[in-house]
């Protein structure tokens, strides 16, 4: 018996999307467990900062870390969670990794009230551009009215007080909001 082989049913197999998406994530493991920080990325330590108002969580509010000396091209931040805390990841050359390098930071917060459009950006697309500005300019408005979540001094780095210091043990800092309104 002679068993012969077709190629063109092969092809099918393996251009199924189930076989597509399987050389797709295997890809991405290989990628992600294989990359290599770049030349000049500093050592990171674990860094949390807990941002709370009136003794509640403050969720989604956005840390930055300014370094009192500054590595060229790291950036360290992060974003609040619904338990108030931030783990602070560091990018650099588009290499990202846990933590801050060691060192002093001052820490700067922000965070826009909450509220919600009125249009669908579906609606808003279909808008005369002259529209589109009117409806965002009257949108800020209202939203620039709302009570601010965070004091304008945290804001900017220039006059913020708060500052964290991270060690090889790592970094942390607790804020509370209502302190500094």
């Amino acid at each position: 018996m002679v068993l012969s082989f077709d190629t063109c049913n092969l092809c099918e197999v393996l251009m199924t999307r189930n076989f597509v998406l399987f050389l797709f994530v295997v890809a991405t493991i290989f990628t992600v467990s294989c990359s290599k920080a770049p030349d000049g990325m500093p050592k990171t330590w674990s860094c949390t900062i807990k941002v709370i108002r009136d003794s509640a969580p403050v969720e989604g509010a956005n840390i930055t870390l300014f370094p009192d000396n500054p590595v060229a091209d790291l950036i360290s931040s992060g974003i609040t969670d619904a338990s108030g805390n931030a783990k602070i990841v560091s990018l650099y050359k588009n290499y990202q990794a846990k933590g801050t390098p060691e060192g002093s930071y001052k820490v700067v917060i922000t965070k826009l009230p909450f509220l919600e459009h009125t249009k669908t950006p579906q609606e808003i697309a279909l808008m005369s551009p002259g529209d589109q500005i009117a409806y965002e300019k009257d949108f800020r408005a209202k939203r620039d009215v709302l009570p601010k979540i965070v004091p304008d001094a945290l804001t900017n780095e220039a006059d913020t007080p708060l500052k964290v210091e991270v060690t090889t043990s790592g970094g942390m800092l607790e804020v509370d909001l209502s302190k500094y309104f």
